[in-house]
């Protein structure tokens, strides 16, 4: 029958070997997690309250809401509403 020894003399377990994977998990898990935005673009043109494509890069590139996109936050994904399928955008 194996023991674990926390005393942190040699032996089976010491005490590095049980409390540096519990330390290491607790940093992992305190660590703030940056979570990437979907910009959905839903306008070819400039309208109040719309999401442009230019909108869109400048929101992802920023991480700040621009026109009527949502704010970017870390690695962003621009997709593009289904309205605007056939559509030509214009930079």
């Amino acid at each position: 029958m194996k023991t674990l020894n926390l005393s942190g003399k040699s032996g089976c377990f010491g005490l590095k070997t049980v409390l540096l994977p519990l330390c290491m998990l607790a940093v992992m898990m305190l660590a703030p997690q940056v979570m990437a935005e979907t910009i959905t673009v839903n306008s070819c043109d400039t309208v109040p309250g719309t999401c442009t494509l230019s909108d869109a890069i400048t929101a992802a590139n920023t991480d700040t809401a621009t026109g009527g996109c949502a704010a970017g936050n870390g690695d962003d994904t621009i997709i593009f509403a289904a309205s605007l399928s056939g559509q030509i955008i214009t930079l």
